[in-house]
């Protein structure tokens, strides 16, 4: 049986199936090909012949998975293999499709320990947008994490990342993974409390109140906040208006992410770490596709 993979052909049918158009699609398999090499492609520890040899459909399978989202029984049933294979495919992908992004346009991960990290990190950056994004996930059976993943803004069950983009709409930086029902601004607290942001201009939200008393500064940008007893005067508005439209660049780069279906459709994964990988990978082919 002809996978999906032999009946993609075009420029606009690669970019429907694996969200990158077929030149960079090939950019990427020069990176991922040395990566995907005859120890690493056969994941069986039994007598059973691999499924996925050739090199390009092995990489086009990963990223339809991560576009397309499709569940086990149907990724099996596109490709012509079992819905166990395409699970344990699926294990031996991800670390490789992710080896190769990191090699073209890496997004750091890691937690900053300290003011060197942060000052290295954001080395020439003049400035950053700073935001906080919400994937919905499936209804947790245990009720203590029914609680916790439960977000009163989305009014569904969800997990979020915090994320700081530049203004070329560059991912930066993903945070780990919190639960739904985390407020923005402790997100913040935990990450970057006493961090010196003095060298940067910082845009955020208004989920993000409060951030003048944890971190230091020079130029913040945060828009008003009115209410029904103090609403905002006209000067007010205006400013508000302007800032939402500077930062529109880090909706942008949130988009360029959420046009993988596994962080659009609600996700099926209940292990954090695999959670973790899928926004990682994500935030990577966003700065690859720029």
């Amino acid at each position: 049986m002809r996978s999906i993979y032999h009946n993609t052909s075009n420029d606009r049918q690669y970019r429907a199936a694996t969200g990158l158009g077929k030149q960079q699609f090939e950019e990427l398999f020069s990176v991922f090909e040395p990566l995907y090499t005859p120890k690493t492609a056969n994941p069986y520890t039994d007598d059973k012949k691999p499924v996925l040899t050739d090199k390009r459909e092995a990489l086009f399978f990963i990223l339809h998975y991560f576009k397309a989202y499709p569940t086990l029984q149907n990724l099996g049933i596109y490709f012509g293999f079992s819905d166990y294979a395409a699970s344990t495919y699926l294990d031996l992908l991800k670390p490789i499709l992710k080896a190769a992004l990191e090699r073209l346009a890496n997004v750091r991960t890691a937690v900053f320990k300290n003011q060197q990290e942060f000052d290295k990190a954001f080395e020439g950056v003049e400035e950053i947008y700073i935001d906080v994004t919400e994937v919905p996930v499936e209804r947790p059976q245990n009720n203590d994490l029914q609680k916790e993943r439960y977000s009163g803004k989305k009014k569904a069950h969800t997990v979020k990342w915090l994320l700081i983009c530049d203004k070329a709409k560059r991912i930066l930086f993903t945070g780990p993974m919190y639960q739904g029902c985390v407020h923005d601004f402790r997100i913040f607290k935990e990450l970057f409390a006493g961090m010196d942001f003095s060298a940067l201009k910082v845009y955020v939200d208004l989920g993000f109140l409060g951030i003048k008393k944890v971190v230091k500064y020079i130029e913040l940008f945060i828009p008003f906040k009115g209410s029904k007893k103090k609403p905002l005067n006209m000067e007010q508005i205006a400013i508000n208006r302007q800032y939402s439209g500077v930062r529109i660049g880090v909706e942008h780069a949130i988009g360029r992410m959420k046009s993988y279906f596994i962080l659009r459709i609600e996700n099926r994964m209940r292990i954090i770490q695999k959670l973790n990988d899928a926004f990682q990978i994500c935030g990577m082919l966003a700065n690859f596709k720029m």
